[in-house]
């Protein structure tokens, strides 16, 4: 399992702290597909960040914390000691955005492999260690060729496959996902979706998809939590969340999305998210939402159970005391 446990981490600037995270808690099991979704500047990355023990200046890790657990032998690493960057690419590898950058455009593909897996290169020995890069290569379309090439001499569709292909080939546990298909056309963004799912099915490990685009989450993944100014305020089965929707916010996100045969003009949320500089009281959606109560804008909603393994922070759902008259 890995988790994020009441986390809070904030961006340091002159200003002060961004609150990006400010009590994020959600558990990942093994052989699940997860999203994560919410307008930018939510925090979706920067959760990613902190599953990932990827946390440095200006980002701080100011309480909670992320527990990696491996089933094997009940063992737990903590997020900023260093324990999970320690178990990178075979227990729990990374997925980022903006291939182009992540690559180094002055190295051929091959040795991008060599170095992330140093430990793997040595143990396993050049061949065998190779005959694994070149098998997964197969399986994401792409041919021994692209070992010998420069990131910028292929496409930006085969460069977000070998990004993949870093992340996949010593079969983590866990990938997470940051925006995979961000700048990619539409038809490459299927193919990369797909390719994703099929890596996890094969694998059966957990894959998490951080996205702002509901209907990739729609067509993917099994679990949704979605995120709203540094707060999860919904998590739940992904057919669950878009049958019956129960957070006002996640209302709105779903119903902004085009339909087949729709007329007119799209529905949005009006407004803008708070300064996380300076976060409201009470619920951060309050400012925005249809459904506001007087007490929205001081107390601020418990995560609650509404239903099998879908929970959601919102006073609408919460309990009415009964009249003892």
């Amino acid at each position: 399992m890995l988790r994020a446990e009441d986390v809070k981490a904030y961006y340091e600037t002159r200003r002060g702290p961004v609150r990006a995270l400010d009590g994020v808690s959600i558990a990942l099991h093994e052989n699940e597909i997860v999203g994560i979704a919410g307008e930018s500047g939510c925090g979706k990355s920067t959760l990613v960040k902190v599953l990932y023990d990827n946390v440095a200046s200006p980002l701080r890790l100011v309480s909670g914390r992320a527990v990696l657990t491996r089933a094997a032998d009940d063992t737990s690493v903590l997020a900023a000691s260093g324990s999970i960057q320690d178990r990178w690419w075979r227990d729990i590898s990374f997925v980022p955005q903006a291939s182009m950058s992540v690559l180094n455009p002055v190295v051929r593909i091959g040795p991008h492999f060599r170095d992330s897996a140093d430990a793997a290169f040595r143990q396993m020995g050049r061949g065998a260690f190779w005959a694994r890069v070149r098998e997964v290569l197969s399986g994401l379309r792409l041919g021994d060729d692209v070992l010998s090439a420069f990131p910028h001499q292929l496409s930006g569709g085969m460069r977000q496959r070998v990004v993949i292909a870093l992340a996949t080939f010593l079969d983590p546990r866990f990938i997470l996902a940051d925006e995979p298909t961000t700048a990619l056309d539409v038809v490459t963004q299927k193919e990369i979706l797909t390719l994703l799912v099929d890596v996890q099915r094969r694998m059966k490990n957990s894959l998490v998809i951080v996205s702002h685009d509901m209907a990739v989450h729609y067509q993917v993944t099994g679990r949704l939590a979605i995120m709203y100014a540094g707060k999860l305020v919904e998590c739940g089965p992904t057919s669950g969340i878009f049958r019956e929707p129960r957070h006002p916010y996640t209302r709105l996100l779903i119903g902004a999305l085009p339909r087949i045969g729709q007329r007119g003009k799209l529905s949005g949320i009006s407004g803008v998210p708070p300064s996380l500089l300076s976060p409201p009281a009470g619920c951060r959606f309050a400012g925005r939402c249809p459904n506001v109560m007087d007490r929205c804008r001081s107390e601020e909603p418990a995560v609650r159970s509404v239903g099998n393994r879908h929970v959601v922070a919102c006073h609408l759902h919460e309990p009415v005391a009964e009249d003892d008259s």
